[in-house]
This record gives C-alpha cells, structure tokens and sequence, in this order.
C-alpha cells in the first residue's frame, strides 16, 4: 500500500481513537498483559515481544489479521517467561458460522502436541471451547451457539486458574459454565508459542480458523470477572473497517484514491520495463520509495 495511502489511515484511525476516548465515561483500566497485539498496528506485539511470523496467506488487511481458513495462521517466538495460570483474550469476526474446529488463539509447547485454544465449534458446531491435546481439559461450556460473530467483532477470553478451573467469556459476560479437570499445564520458557488462526502443530485439516482478528492480549495469571469486563470494554472501542470508512472526510477519500490509481499506474509502467529490458527489482523498489516519499510529504 502507498505510504500515503496508510499515512491517511492511521491518522483517521487515531482520530477515532481520541473521539472515543474523550466521548467515553471513565471505566476501569485493563490490566498490563504479557503480550499484546493489536492487528490496526500490524503484526508487532505492543507489548514488547517480537513480530509475529506469517504462514500461509495470512496478512494485515485493512487494520485486522486476514485468515483465509485453509492454512493460514501467524506464531510468535518461544516466550521468554512460563505460562501455567493464564488469560487467553481475542477480539475475532468469523467469515462464516458453520466452520468447524478453527483455532482462533492457541498456545502450544514447541512441537504443537500440548496445547490450550479458544477453538470455535469442532465438538459443539456453533460454539466456543477450551480446545486441548485430545480433548484432556475440555468439558462443555453449555454456552449458547455463535449468532453474531459474522456480522461483528466478538470479544472472547478464556481464564486459567491454578486448580484447573477454566472459565469462559463472551463480551465481558460469562459464556455458560465455568469447568474444572486436570491441572493446567506448564508451558515452559522458551518453548512456548502463541498461534492465531491454527489449533495448534501444523497446518492442515480443519485446524484453520476463516475469519478476521482485531485485537489480543495473552496473560500469565487467571484474571478475574472484572479484569475481563474491563478487557471487554476497551476493546469494544475496537476500530473496524466500517468505522474507518464512515469516519473519512471527502477530501481523505478522494487523496487516498488518487493514491492508489498513482500507484497502480506506476507499478503497471514498472512491470513493462522489467518485462522489456530486465527492469530490476532494486529499481522498482526505489520507484515506489521515491512516489511514497512524494505523496508523504504532499499529505504533510
């Protein structure tokens, strides 16, 4: 995308921000987590952490992680520090209700064979569990089906205790039952992973989410029913692309346009010189730096 394309799109986006924070009645402040991503800055974990790597198709499009539901997922690095008690916390849109069995946040050990994940209906079609290596730590929610996850974000976390209480929300509410099994499992530094959009290990089967990921944030303690709310709240602020566009003035719209026509023309004459006289990559990655650089400094 042309830098000035994207320069227009964050500064809509950090407008949105300030107008909903300065509109916003005080609430609680969520808790510092361990990791947090949040997809509108792209793959980078705010929190500290390294970049996510991408598998598949999966890519940031239009300030959300793009799953595509046949193989696409993204993983972190090995964490540094280990996980035992733990929140998992996501906002997610699914492209369709009927999918069956995609990961939508996992943390798994270095091989993928032990795993907890916020999985959507591969026991229950059309509802939320705690999936685990061969179902170990999974027991029913007794949570209502998914209806409208496809037409809008969805604020998900499922809380860890130390005494193997798993505990579900859905929005900030309790999503059906708390369950308690096995203990939960330690995952030890420096070999456990985080994955968006996979179950967990390799790619394949019906493991792949399809769907959009906004925001997420990983703890390393239960957080508890009001840390949750107060989680769900500020992430109910979470900017999609309807708001984006409804929130571009006129005069943003027609820049970004002419943009992308911009640069669309310049990348079709670039790929006719390569085509006619082995045009270089280097040149054209030049061309677009030197157009980015100009609309920049015009959008300035």
């Amino acid at each position: 995308m042309a830098g000035s394309a994207e320069l227009i799109r964050e500064n809509v986006t950090e407008r949105l921000r300030a107008g909903r924070s300065n509109a916003a009645p005080a609430a609680p402040i969520p808790p510092a987590p361990l990791s947090e991503w949040d997809f509108t800055r792209g793959l980078l974990d705010q929190a500290g952490q390294k970049t996510l790597q991408a598998f598949g198709q999966a890519k940031v499009e239009n300030g959300a992680l793009l799953l595509d539901g046949r193989g696409s997922y993204v993983a972190t690095p090995p964490l540094a520090r280990p996980l035992r008690a733990k929140t998992l916390a996501v906002v997610v849109q699914l492209s369709d209700l009927q999918q069956q069995g995609g990961g939508v946040m996992t943390v798994q050990d270095a091989g993928g064979n032990v795993f907890d994940a916020i999985v959507y209906g591969e026991r229950e079609p059309g509802r939320w569990m705690a999936g685990s290596e061969f179902f170990q730590r999974y027991q029913s929610f007794g949570g209502a089906a998914e209806t409208g996850a496809r037409e809008h974000p969805v604020h998900l976390a499922l809380v860890y205790a130390e005494d193997g209480t798993i505990t579900a929300y859905r929005n900030g509410e309790p999503y059906g039952q708390p369950v308690r099994g096995q203990a939960p499992v330690t995952f030890a530094a420096g070999e456990a992973r985080v994955l968006f959009g996979n179950r967990h290990g390799e790619p394949g089967g019906n493991k792949h989410l399809a769907g959009r990921i906004f925001h997420a944030r990983l703890y390393d303690r239960a957080l508890t029913a009001a840390e949750v709310a107060a989680l769900a709240r500020a992430d109910a602020g979470s900017i999609t692309e309807a708001d984006l566009r409804a929130a571009y003035t006129d005069s943003e719209r027609r820049a970004e346009a002419v943009t992308r026509e911009r640069l669309a023309a310049i990348a079709a004459r670039l790929q006719n010189l390569g085509a006619a006289g082995g045009f270089s990559s280097e040149w054209a990655d030049l061309g677009h730096a030197l157009f980015n650089l100009k609309e920049f400094i015009f959008l300035r």
